[in-house]
Order: structure tokens, then sequence, then C-alpha cells
């Protein structure tokens, strides 16, 4: 059963590629590369053989990142005696479906460049994600992969807890606004994803820190 769960995931994660490949023999020699702008204009043109090259270095990280994140235990010295998360697997699974929908967006819209499909989808995606993370991040034990990993809140179980209650609580009341944004007014959507994430890293650092420094003093 667990082989057949990462191979399904695997094949979730290569989904882009298959997809490509079917659409390959119907596209343009030179496709998009990049988009930039409120509307979303190609800014750089290239051949296809390089936009496949981007798509192949995507599924190939969302795999690894899937087999890092089922396997986090057996690397990670603060896990190493904690055994398999459920918390990791779930984050495992997500991630590899975002990036998945991710690649699958890229392609499609290459193969349909009249779709408008990058301006529609994106924001949207990012803030799903964003929710998704949120939604899981507060329950994150300590470790040296995964979460807001401030150099007080590793050193102290408590300050990670505390820091992860409030990063969850942005992230997932944040991402709730690009997708809103994202849908409603997407040419704000990368503004408004910029200013919350620096807001997000601000907050939960200095919480981190003011936790930090409320345990020195009652100490002291």
């Amino acid at each position: 059963m667990k082989n057949l769960r990462t191979l399904l995931f695997v094949l979730v994660g290569l989904l882009p590629l298959i997809y490509l490949a079917y659409v390959w023999s119907s596209l343009p020699e030179i496709v998009p590369l990049q988009y930039s702008g409120s509307d979303f204009k190609p800014s750089r043109m290239g051949s296809k053989s390089e936009m496949a090259t981007g798509v192949l270095i995507l599924c190939a990280a969302n795999i690894f990142t899937y087999l890092l994140l089922s396997n986090i235990q057996r690397i990670d010295p603060k896990r190493a005696d904690a055994g398999k998360s459920a918390v990791f697997a779930k984050l495992a699974s997500g991630l590899v479906f975002f990036l998945a929908a991710l690649g699958l967006l890229i392609v499609i819209a290459t193969a349909h460049p009249g779709t408008h499909l990058v301006e529609i989808a994106l924001f949207p995606l990012i803030g799903l994600l964003f929710m998704f993370l949120g939604n899981y991040i507060y329950s994150v034990k300590p470790n040296y992969f995964v979460g807001i990993r401030t150099p007080w809140a590793l050193a102290d179980e408590t300050n990670w807890k505390k820091t992860h209650q409030v990063g969850g609580r942005l992230f997932f009341w944040g991402g709730l606004i690009v997708l809103i944004c994202g849908l409603l007014m997407p040419s704000a959507a990368e503004f408004v994803m910029l200013f919350f994430v620096i807001a997000s890293l601000v907050i939960t650092f200095g919480y981190s820190y003011m936790i930090f420094k409320q345990n020195q003093r009652t100490q002291a």
C-alpha cells in the first residue's frame, strides 16, 4: 500500500510532462517563457525545448519534495525518534498537487495562449496554497526543513508552537485575501501577495524574538 501511494503521487507529479508530451507536436517552435505586468503579457520568448526543460525541472523538484517530506524522519535529527508524521504526509500530498497544477497551468497556457489562463488562475492557485499551508503549519513539530525556522523557535519547542500558531493564521487569512484578489482584481494580486509575504515574515520573526526575550526576562 505504501509503494502504491508513492507511485500514485509520483504519477501526479509527472502529469505536466505527460500532458506536454501529448500536445508537443501542436506547439509552435517559439513559445512564451516568462510573463510580466498586470496583464500577464509574455516578456520573454524561447524555444519549446527550453520550456520543456523548465517543466522537467519543476516535475523533478515536485517528486523530490514529496519524497523528502514523506521520509523526513530519516534525515532530520529533530525527527529521528518521532517516526512517520501524518502532518508531513498531508503537506507532501498537498504540495504535489499544487506543483503539478502549476506545471499544467504553464503547459496549457502555452498550448492555448488565447485563454489567458495564467492571468485567471495563477494567483488564486497561490492563494489556495497559502491557505493550505496555514491550515497545517501550526501542527508541524520542530524540524530543520519545514516551517518558520527562526533560531529562537528551533531552540525552544514552546516558542516554535506559538510562532507557528501565529504564522498559520497569517498564512491562511493572507492566502484567502490573495485568492479573492486574484479572482476579483488580478492586476493588484501580485502587490497584495508580496505585501502579505513580507508582512508575514516580519511579524512571525518579530513575534518569535519577542517570546525569546520574554523567556529571558522570566528566567532572570
